[in-house]
């Protein structure tokens, strides 16, 4: 069927419309190609015609009718069955266009006036495989000179309930792996390839909305890795963990926790990579006006067996130093320096509290010294005081201070010096040996150590200028009764005589005198 040619006036129409009906169903239109017993059934081919130099060409329309009390006509585009082949394609493409922006292709759903009633859906569903692989569902946005086209997951919105939720869900397997789920940017030659931002919108009156990541159950838990990405010529990227900040009230909580476990729970590492030189590990807290946030490394409590440890150690070294630990406590600029307090914890009812070791390792050299030094006062202030003091008790006996040097096996023991300081223009520090006070004072007993031949016992006086130190040995005035004795007396002897006991004044010119 053709129409004739219109030279002045609008082409003619072409109607080809089924019969109407009073109570029945309307009458159909079919248009079918002709078959072919051995080969392609024919075409059937529905297009507008080319327009001339300045029109466009004609629409396209393909459209169900109304329906006043049921339901509209449906559309369906589909291909047939192939018995003994591939099923045909279904394809949709816009024509090119020279000037102007590409045509659109518009899928919308139908709406809905009803209320409570729900929009319709759009489906895109790749075709099912009894035997082999589904078929793929690839959504590209165009390519272009002055750059790629977006691609927009948009849900709807809502005046008065949630607004749409968007799904990205791997499909389920019976007896293999689900599917994975991959999130990639693409890669780009010469620029940087682009980044990856997933937020929460901002709620203006209610909480902003919050970013799981988690993996599903399963015999064995799934893993969470984070890794920045790897660099070929120059520094890898970092991993940044921060928490949300406020404008009037605290910034939020940053947590690394492992979950509780019937059994041991998850331990928690924190390492940098190996390298030429290790990288650092840094925990510090944020400046403040006022006071700054404090820094605690607390094992978790027992209810049954031994606390846990807690163990600070330098790195080791195969060829050189081992590595520094150093407890400094906070500078000041205009009051004192902070205090570090070592001390055990409190024990319990009946029980004593635990033991303070300080002590350097073992060496096949020299080991280590230990040094317990106070800073020095650049001003006119006192430098501090060192206090080695054992605790007090109620009804027992009180801790004792015991200062001793190690056993040698072929050489000469260690010594222990008990020097005051100098001072340059005004009196050298004293040095007090007392015994503790009570109803029966303590002793104070110094004496040489034993061997083939004890050691010297001397009390001397220091030189001076103009006068050396006297030495006084005396006993206390009492209160109430006598004083005490001063005795001196030499050791007895099993086979040779015994000691002498000289009193003499120091030599004056070649002349000294004995008591």
């Amino acid at each position: 069927m053709r129409l004739g040619i219109s030279e002045s006036g609008v082409g003619a129409d072409a109607i080809m419309q089924g019969g109407d009906a009073t109570d029945e169903t309307g009458g159909d239109i079919r248009i079918v190609s002709g078959y072919s017993r051995k080969t392609t059934s024919g075409l059937v081919i529905i297009e507008t015609a080319n327009s001339g130099n300045n029109g466009a060409s004609g629409y396209l329309l393909l459209q169900s009718g109304t329906a006043d009390g049921g339901d509209s006509g449906w559309v369906n585009i589909s291909t047939g069955h192939a018995s003994g082949g591939t099923a045909g394609s279904i394809s949709m493409s816009v024509g090119e266009g020279n000037s102007g922006t590409g045509g659109d292709i518009s899928f919308t759903a139908g709406a809905s006036l009803e209320e409570g009633g729900d929009g319709g859906a759009i489906i895109l569903a790749a075709g099912e495989s009894q035997l082999g692989q589904g078929g793929q569902v690839i959504i590209q946005a165009g390519s272009g000179a002055t750059g790629g086209g977006h691609i927009a997951l948009l849900a709807g919105e809502s005046s008065k309930q949630d607004g749409g939720a968007i799904n990205l869900t791997s499909a389920y397997s019976d007896e293999a792996d689900t599917g994975t789920l991959s999130l990639a940017t693409g890669t780009s030659n010469q620029g940087n390839s682009g980044s990856i931002s997933i937020c929460t919108g901002d709620a203006k009156s209610g909480q902003a909305g919050t970013i799981v990541v988690s993996t599903g159950t399963g015999k064995t838990g799934g893993d969470v890795a984070m890794a920045a990405g790897y660099s070929t010529s120059d520094r890898g990227g970092s991993v940044t963990i921060s928490s949300g900040a406020s404008a009037k009230s605290s910034s939020g909580h940053a947590t690394i926790q492992t979950n509780a476990a019937t059994g041991q729970s998850g331990a928690i590492e924190i390492a940098t990579g190996d390298g030429e030189s290790s990288g650092s590990i840094s925990v510090t807290t944020g400046s403040s006006k006022s006071t700054s946030g404090t820094i605690k490394v607390i094992p978790g409590v027992s209810t049954a067996g031994a606390g846990g440890d807690l163990v600070l150690q330098g790195g080791s070294s195969t060829e050189s130093t081992g590595g520094l630990v150093m407890i400094r406590s906070g500078a000041a600029t205009s009051s004192t320096s902070g205090s570090v307090s070592l001390a055990s914890a409190d024990g319990g009812d009946g029980v004593g509290s635990g033991r303070f070791n300080v002590s350097t390792g073992s060496g096949t050299g020299a080991s280590g010294g230990i040094q317990i030094t106070s800073g020095s006062a650049s001003t006119v202030s006192n430098s501090g005081n060192i206090v080695i003091q054992s605790g007090s008790a109620k009804t027992g006996r009180s801790g004792a201070v015991a200062l001793t040097t190690g056993n040698s096996e072929v050489g000469d023991a260690g010594s222990i010096f008990l020097e005051a300081g100098s001072s340059e223009n005004s009196r050298g520090g004293s040095i007090s040996l007392m015994a503790g006070n009570g109803s029966e004072s303590g002793d104070t007993l110094i004496v040489s150590g034993s061997g083939d031949q004890s050691g010297l016992l001397t009390l001397i006086s220091g030189t001076g200028q103009v006068f050396s130190g006297n030495l006084t040995i005396g006993t206390a005035d009492p209160t109430d009764g006598a004083s005490g004795d001063i005795v001196l007396t030499t050791g007895a002897a099993s086979t040779g005589t015994t000691g002498d006991i000289t009193l003499s004044t120091g030599s004056r010119l070649g002349v000294s005198f004995i008591l």
